[in-house]
């Protein structure tokens, strides 16, 4: 008897020792449940007065200079991005490189590449304009051909136009597709076609908005003068894609120059420990190292001048 008790006992703990166990399991599993809501809560909180601080700041920066030159710069990118939030990493990108170059470089050395560097997300910005741009010049034959055999089918310039912007590719098809818009909401030919030159300068699309305002304005052959820009468009691109490739090395040899500038200083400042402040602090080399800067930038803008042909 005492032994059948005993196992009962034994029995009988290890059965609440279990029942414990599943219950505090269960219990740290809601715990871990409610502290995960709780979190993703918070995440969703903060994210949402995130959205609200760049919001209230983007609001206030859009009616500023600033500010619609950034929108002006985003638009024509084809970049979905508020302005607020390029103003906020290029002020990033300059605190930063100030905190991490003044302690290795002088302060007059280390402000200008701060400065260049808070210029990034703008220059990336218009290296990605120039690309969307040479990218739509490229399509303008198509463009061209495209409107031209619509026309030629016995479609209106205006259903040509919304024709081309479902059949073209980006970016053609969605600057089109804005221009249909506009035209479907009233909007003049001449009117709807200029906002699209404004957004995409260039002499190629000049030329093909101007042929088809004035063939819609006086009636003219729409198809014939299409088909004869189509033609000269593509030797137009032949042209470009050549002066390109014969100005590529001069481009190259200009920013490796100006690269091979800007890493001797550095590494002069890290080999020679104290060889650039006492260059700052002294007035003869504040002169050197200003002159020095002022000849590197003219030099690699006089570069850039020269080798920008516009064809």
């Amino acid at each position: 008897m005492p032994v059948a008790l005993t196992f009962v006992v034994i029995i009988g703990t290890l059965t609440a020792a279990v029942l414990g166990l599943r219950e505090l399991l269960a219990s740290a599993e809601l715990t871990r449940a409610l502290t995960e809501r709780v979190a993703s809560a918070e995440a969703v909180e903060s994210a949402r007065r995130h959205r609200d601080l760049l919001g209230e700041l983007d609001r206030r920066l859009r009616p500023t200079r600033l500010g619609r030159m950034t929108a002006a710069r985003l638009a024509r990118a084809g970049v979905s991005m508020r302005p607020a939030v390029v103003v906020v990493i290029s002020v990033g990108l300059f605190l930063a490189v100030l905190l991490v170059l003044g302690r290795v470089l002088p302060l007059v050395l280390a402000l200008p590449l701060a400065a260049f560097a808070a210029s990034g997300p703008y220059l990336e910005l218009r290296r990605r304009q120039v690309r969307r741009l040479e990218s739509f010049i490229a399509q303008l034959p198509d463009l061209a051909r495209l409107l031209s055999n619509a026309t030629n089918a016995g479609l209106s310039l205006r259903s040509a136009i919304e024709l081309a912007a479902q059949e073209m590719p980006a970016p053609a098809g969605a600057e089109l597709r804005t221009v249909a818009a506009a035209l479907s909401l009233g909007g003049s030919l001449a009117d709807a076609l200029g906002e699209l030159e404004a957004r995409l300068p260039s002499r190629e699309l000049s030329v093909l908005v101007g042929t088809l305002i004035i063939s819609s304005r006086s009636g003219g052959s729409v198809v014939t003068a299409l088909r004869n820009i189509a033609v000269t468009l593509d030797q137009r691109k032949e042209v470009r894609r050549e002066v390109r490739t014969l100005l590529a090395q001069a481009l190259a040899s200009s920013y490796l120059v100006a690269t091979i500038g800007l890493g001797i200083v550095i590494v002069a400042s890290i080999t020679s420990h104290g060889l650039l402040h006492r260059m700052t602090t002294a007035g003869p080399g504040r002169l050197a190292l200003i002159a020095a800067m002022i000849l590197y930038v003219v030099g690699f803008a006089l570069v850039r001048r020269i080798t920008k042909v516009r064809v």
